[in-house]
């Protein structure tokens, strides 16, 4: 077993060196252990902020969506589904086809709480664990709870779906900036309350809550 870090909280995985793996929704941060790469769209798209998709030479990039892979059943010994779960159109599709082509995997997102300081247009549910039990809760706003700490903690940074905060007086910009790179300092080392993350094998159980 290697560890690798994963998905935007960093979290630490294990993965056999002869596992076949898959990154669904690879986009503009493909995994560097996956075998195999897969994004619903080509060119850039509000669902990554406009950046562009980073392809590969050496490893196969397929474009298609998470709710119907075109993979035979338990392709895959690991499958790494980070910050895809939030956008899909259909959460029920989405876990069975995971399950169907994955032998075992990883999913993150935001969590909820996550999700209300720092809610994405694009997003469309909040993902949370309960008792073993992945939850699809569907969003009713998509305005963040402070627009303010939203602006701060991506200052300077070009976000589409948002105004994002930015100066050109030099003092005002050191300031924000290191109050920028602390606030994300802290999102990561509070991986716990600001991500979901869930691993499964086998098969793992979900409910939407509309």
């Amino acid at each position: 077993m290697t560890k690798y870090r994963v998905g935007n909280s960093g979290t630490k995985i294990e993965i056999k060196d002869d596992w076949m793996v898959l990154d669904i929704g690879s986009g503009h941060n493909p995994h560097p252990r996956a075998n195999v790469l897969t994004d619903r769209y080509l060119e850039g798209n509000i669902d990554r902020s406009g950046k562009s998709i980073k392809l590969d030479k050496k490893r196969p990039f397929i474009i298609c969506d998470a709710q119907y892979l075109p993979f035979k059943d338990k392709t895959f010994d690991y499958i790494i589904a980070s910050h895809i779960a939030e956008h899909v159109e259909n959460p029920e599709k989405f876990c069975k086809e995971l399950m169907r082509v994955g032998k075992r995997g990883y999913i993150e997102t935001p969590s909820k709480i996550g999700e209300l300081l720092l809610t994405e247009p694009f997003h469309r549910w909040y993902v949370y664990v309960k008792d073993s039990v992945l939850v699809f809760e569907r969003k009713r706003n998509n305005k963040p709870v402070s627009e303010s700490f939203y602006r701060i903690f991506y200052f300077d940074i070009n976000r589409l779906g948002h105004k994002t905060l930015s100066t050109s007086n030099r003092v005002l910009y050191l300031f924000f900036k290191i109050l920028s790179i602390v606030f994300r300092r802290l999102w990561i080392i509070m991986r716990s309350v600001t991500y979901t993350r869930f691993e499964w094998e086998d098969n793992f159980k979900f409910t939407l809550r509309r």
